[in-house]
This record gives C-alpha cells, structure tokens and sequence, in this order.
C-alpha cells in the first residue's frame, strides 16, 4: 500500500496495514534505551519534582500541538494557561481556545486509562473551538463535520497547489471514526480501554 498516497483511505486493503517487525525493532529499542537514560538521570536529579521542569513541559506540548495545524500561539497566553490548569504562581490571563488546549492535554494524561467515546473527541474538539470558528470560517463544534466540501491539506501557491492529503468524505467519517476507536480499544495495553 502507498502510505504517501494523498486518499490513503481509499486504497484497497485500508485500514489493514503490514510492516516488517525487523526494520523496527532496532530503532525503536535504540529510542526506548535513549527515553530509559534520560528518565533515569532525571530521577536521580529530582528534576520529576521541580514544577518548572512540569510546567515547560505542558508549554512546550501545546505550542507543539498547535504548530502541526500551523497555529501560532501566544507563549506567555500558554504560560498562563498551564500555571492556571496545574496550580503553580500567579497565572495571567490567557485567550479561551489556549486554555481549551490545556484542557484537552490535561484530560488525555489525567484519564489516559478511561473510555475513549465519539463524545469524549466531540468534547476535545468543542473545547479547541470554543467560538464555533477557525479563524474567520464558521466551523461544527462537539461533532464530526457533515458539509460536503472536501477538506484538503495543500502548499504551493495558486497553480502550483500539491495536494498532500484529501479526508474522507463527511459521510464516512462517524464509520472511520468507529473503526479507529475499536482499534484504540483493541490495541490497548491489558484492554483497559473501551468505546460507546
């Protein structure tokens, strides 16, 4: 299957994929020895316990999270946003799709191990769009999209547009959506996961 295709979702075979064990095991082993060092020269530093070392952390996730959409965000809003939600100093204020964020990250580590539902998605999404817009566009908040108009991932200027990636249609994705919270729920670790 060509993993580069733009409707990847639309090839025969999909959701199934294969891979060769082999190719992974190296890379992925250096990487867990790599996290397994750093972990443990952070514990016998006592880092885990500086709420600094916390704190830069979740603003560093967030402006992270935000950049793959290409959003730019204020980092003394996400500051604020992150002292608020954790507790630490004298938060300032901070826009409501920021703090929206951090909610988003704070109910995905905090209940990691609890239900993943199209409602708990539909919820994360609301609460990333807290106005209804993306920008100056009316979007659906708290469900999946229903207009008819593809949704494309694109660069290039007008005339030389390369299309990277085309969603599936807005009736399909309540069914996709179900496919991927089953498979959430069956690769999850001891099965603790489930989907309504």
């Amino acid at each position: 299957m060509d993993l580069a295709s733009p409707t990847l979702w639309a090839k025969p075979g999909w959701p199934v994929f294969t891979l060769r064990q082999d190719a992974l095991t190296g890379p992925l082993g250096r990487a867990r020895l790599a996290q397994g060092t750093v972990l443990g020269l952070a514990h016998a530093l006592g880092l885990e316990r500086h709420p600094e070392i916390l704190q830069d952390i979740w603003v560093g996730e967030a402006m992270a999270t935000a950049g793959i959409e290409g959003e730019k965000l204020d980092l003394e809003a996400v500051r604020s946003s992150v002292l608020r939600k954790l507790g630490f100093g004298k938060p300032g204020a901070s826009p409501r799709h920021v703090d929206g964020l951090v909610d988003v990250m704070d109910d995905a580590m905090r209940n990691f191990g609890g239900r993943l539902t199209h409602a708990r998605l539909c919820n994360w999404q609301a609460a990333l769009f807290p106005t209804g817009r993306s920008g100056l566009a009316r979007i659906e908040v708290g469900k999946y999209r229903t207009h008819v108009n593809p949704i494309e991932i694109v660069s290039g200027r007008p005339g030389k547009v390369k299309v990277h990636y085309t969603a599936p249609p807005s009736a399909q994705v309540h069914a996709e959506m179900t496919r991927f919270l089953a498979w959430f729920r069956d690769s999850a670790p001891g099965g603790k996961i489930s989907i309504e």
